[in-house]
């Protein structure tokens, strides 16, 4: 009985190292992801609503980056249209 327990406990302890060591693996690639990110602050937000705001609604290439901006998908129907 007690070499099935040596044997499990053996096991277990190979198991913890290698999910420990995956573990690291992954938070080095968080570390990277995260790194990758921009980090908008409110006012910028703000001044980049503002600009679209006072923008030419008759300049056609305005209206296309609003649509890009603001429009992630359009899905048309029979009976209706969606907008995401």
């Amino acid at each position: 009985m007690g070499l099935m327990v040596a044997i499990l406990r053996h096991g277990l302890m190979i198991q913890i190292a290698k999910e420990e060591k995956t573990l690291v693996e992954i938070e080095k690639e968080l570390a990277k992801k995260s790194a990758q990110l921009l980090n908008i602050t409110i006012p910028q937000i703000k001044f980049f609503l503002n600009k679209l705001k006072i923008g030419d609604i008759d300049n056609i290439k305005y209206r296309k980056s609003l649509i890009n901006i603001f429009v992630n998908a359009i899905y048309l129907y029979n009976d209706k249209l969606t907008l995401n």
